[in-house]
């Protein structure tokens, strides 16, 4: 009878499954009409999300696809500035906002305005802090070669030539993330209990204060997205 029992409930199992499945695909059920109001997104989910995410997987399991690339100088070349861009934007930009978190740690009335106007280059939207850059360095009208040839230096062609359009985009990119980094590593600093701070008259202060400030620095990591489109914004590609 025990053995009927165990042979019986898998089946049971099964049958329970079924009807529940059953009634949940029921015309009259209200899942049905969510699944009908879903269907959209989930369509557009399959079509840029799933079906993309597929074609990348298969793709970086291909090795031709690695030959192609690695054959390409264009590609070759995108990977050098990448390198030079991200070693040298994040690296300064980490050093200062560690510097400056130090500098705007205190209470003063003096540091609170210094830090509001501090903030004003991350509160200015993207497009017209690039924006103003592409007029400044403008080859026709920009403020640059006005200054270049007032001191007669002639004219520059600046986002034409490779090494001042990529120091021009690091520091526009350490421009506008400094103050986000700044805030950020500032909080941490603030959190850091004041006991540290008297440890630190005896220990080296960098031990105390830079591991705790590591993982908010990542966090602050986050708001460089997008890099990519900024670029080809700025520097008309």
């Amino acid at each position: 009878m025990a053995n009927g029992l165990v042979s019986a409930s898998p089946r049971g199992l099964i049958g329970r499954s079924v009807t529940a499945a059953a009634g949940i695909l029921s015309p009259r059920s209200r899942n049905v009409q969510g699944l009908l109001f879903s269907l959209p997104l989930i369509v557009l989910f399959l079509a840029f999300v799933v079906y993309p995410l597929y074609f990348e997987v298969t793709q970086a399991l291909d090795r031709y696809t690695y030959e192609v690339l690695f054959n390409d100088p264009i590609y070759v070349q995108t990977i050098v500035n990448t390198l030079v861009y991200v070693g040298i934007a994040v690296n300064v930009k980490l050093f200062l906002a560690l510097l400056l978190s130090g500098v705007l740690d205190d209470d003063s009335r003096s540091t609170r305005f210094l830090s509001a106007i501090f903030l004003l280059p991350w509160a200015i939207p993207v497009l017209p802090g690039i924006l103003s850059v592409r007029w400044m360095m403008s080859s026709q009208w920009g403020i640059l070669n006005l200054i270049s040839e007032d001191l007669g230096l002639g004219t520059h062609h600046w986002l034409a030539s490779r090494w001042t359009a990529m120091s021009a985009l690091i520091i526009f990119h350490i421009w506008k993330y400094l103050p986000f980094w700044t805030v950020i590593i500032l909080a941490a600093r603030r959190g850091i209990p004041r006991q540290l701070y008297e440890a630190g008259a005896i220990d080296p202060f960098v031990s105390q204060v830079v591991p705790m400030a590591e993982a908010p620095a990542a966090l602050a990591s986050l708001g460089d997205r997008g890099t990519v489109g900024k670029i080809v914004v700025r520097t008309t590609g």
